[in-house]
């Protein structure tokens, strides 16, 4: 009964590590779906955590001490992760200056630098197939 949850769990979190260490240039196109995946991810990973509590069959007392502790570590997690300090990891399209005839496009992404609190532009080539994103190279 506790199995199954522990193969899909670790499926999820097997299948972002692979995904993450193959294809490294490819991400979600929206910055919701990034923050939606990276809170599922998070999620899967605590939740894991309590199942393997529940395959060892500790007390009662123990699992609701170390579920309230994961409780709140996921809370935290989500929270920095849905509220970004930088937000250079998600940076946000502001316009498409030009698409090829073979997909690519070339976008001007901006997002907020932490430490000098300034906005920064860049322009990017990028390849989108479907809702995902593959960002070919950065343009001067």
């Amino acid at each position: 009964m506790i199995v199954l949850p522990l193969i899909i769990l670790s499926a999820i979190l097997l299948g972002e590590f692979i995904f993450a260490e193959f294809y490294p240039s490819w991400n979600f196109i929206s910055p919701v779906l990034i923050n939606i995946n990276r809170v599922i991810t998070i999620f899967a990973f605590f939740l894991l955590l309590f199942f393997f509590l529940l395959v060892f069959r500790a007390g009662l007392v123990a699992n609701i001490i170390f579920g309230s502790i994961l409780l709140f570590f996921f809370a935290v997690c989500a929270c920095f992760t849905l509220n970004p300090i930088d937000t250079h990891t998600l940076p946000v399209d502001e316009s498409t200056l030009f698409v090829y005839p073979d997909g690519k496009k070339v976008v001007v992404r901006s997002y907020q630098n932490a430490k000098t609190n300034g906005l920064i532009r860049d322009t990017v080539l990028v390849k989108e197939v479907y809702v995902f994103r593959q960002v070919i190279r950065r343009l001067r």
